[in-house]
């Protein structure tokens, strides 16, 4: 392996005697480093930060012509700053759909970085970009396809570098390179949450959301993600959701209504299930979470009133309750027994239930564990 450092006097002590120093490719390599567009994919990137410019936003303000506004950026070591708007003539392509490239060009020869266009070819994708080191480098900033109706589609393929983090528009701290952001509120934890494009921390001023909408605390795997109805996402290695929404995944599940709770894998098979019912007395509530037998669990049972807690199997298609155990004595599996809290079957009903005869109206907290 071969040991080098920079920069060093004269020419000929030590590792001086690789100068003279060439500034686009060696003084280059180490503004790489302090920019961290060492680490972007394209060796080079747009600052996403900065109040005074904009971020070299493209747009389409009239036929044919697509603006860059203002901004800064790193071209493979180079710095480069526009502090005005770049208008850019796209011809219309006379026979099919053409796909044109905006970039920023580093150019060694000419010594400069501008904003260049890469012309594609009618009908075919978008053209490539130049990165040959000592001669030229393209950082992308947009594509743009143009129809013979000259109709622009703008595509923005900016990566964005920071030294020290910033600021975005919302007030939130940015850390970090491309989009891998780190997003806290600049005061609590921000107000603003949207839907993430790229994997975030955030909040509402009460939560924190780790790449996540509608949800508390959100841990999510590798890999696509969809949204149901509610607003949860599904493949989630673990979701914390508020107000009792459902998980299509199953993993996991705030109590909310008589279905919800914690399950594992398999959707269709309920592992922990809560549940919370006032029965009045003389009167009956469905105790599980189906009708039928398919139900096998252990209930646990808190009749709060009576400051008591019982337990019961559930003995599925046996249709059949049993006592586990009940400190206090007031609970039986036998339906109309006086001074009591029953949980039995009701075959015609073809449900579980939990019966009140304590003389008055009883809330009961229920958790099952089973199928």
């Amino acid at each position: 392996m071969t040991e080098l450092s920079r920069f060093w006097d004269g020419t000929s002590v030590g590792d001086a005697t690789v100068s003279p120093y060439d500034a686009a490719t060696e003084f280059a390599q180490v503004m790489m480093l302090f920019s961290q567009s060492n680490r972007a994919n394209n060796r080079g990137g747009v600052f996403y930060t900065g109040i005074d410019l904009s971020r070299l936003t493209v747009t389409n303000p009239s036929a044919n012509t697509v603006r860059v506004s203002s901004g800064r950026a790193v071209v493979y070591g180079t710095w480069y700053q526009n502090d005005a708007n770049v208008d850019v003539n796209i011809p219309t392509p006379s026979v099919s759909t053409r796909v044109d490239r905006i970039v920023l060009r580093k150019s060694w020869a000419a010594q400069t970085v501008r904003i260049t266009r890469i012309a594609g070819v009618e009908g075919g994708g978008t053209p490539a970009m130049t990165q040959t080191v000592g001669v030229t480098w393209d950082i992308p900033l947009f594509t743009v396809s143009i129809t013979t109706g000259a109709a622009i589609t703008l595509g923005d393929v900016r990566e964005f570098i920071d030294i020290n983090g910033g600021t975005d528009a919302n007030g939130n701290l940015i850390v970090g390179a491309g989009n891998n952001n780190v997003y806290a509120g600049a005061v609590g934890l921000g107000n603003t949450v949207s839907t993430p494009s790229a994997p975030e921390i955030s909040g509402d001023g009460s939560n924190v959301y780790i790449a996540a909408n509608n949800a508390s605390i959100y841990l999510r795997p590798v890999g696509s993600l969809s949204t149901t109805a509610q607003g949860s996402y599904n493949n989630a290695g673990l979701l914390a959701i508020a107000g009792g929404l459902t998980n299509a995944a199953g993993d996991i599940q705030i109590p909310g209504s008589t279905s919800d709770g914690i399950r594992g894998s398999d959707a269709t098979a309920g592992k922990i299930r809560f549940r919370s019912v006032v029965v009045n007395d003389t009167a009956n509530a469905q105790l599980a979470w189906a009708t039928g037998t398919g139900i096998a669990a252990r209930a646990w049972i808190l009749s709060v009133e009576d400051a008591s807690v019982f337990s019961f199997n559930i003995r599925g298609t046996a249709a059949a309750t049993t006592e586990v155990d009940d400190p206090q004595g007031i609970a039986t599996g036998t339906a109309t027994t006086a001074s009591s809290v029953n949980v039995y079957w009701s075959g015609g009903n073809n449900r579980y239930e939990i019966e009140n005869r304590r003389g008055g109206a009883r809330t009961f907290r229920i958790m099952f564990w089973g199928e």
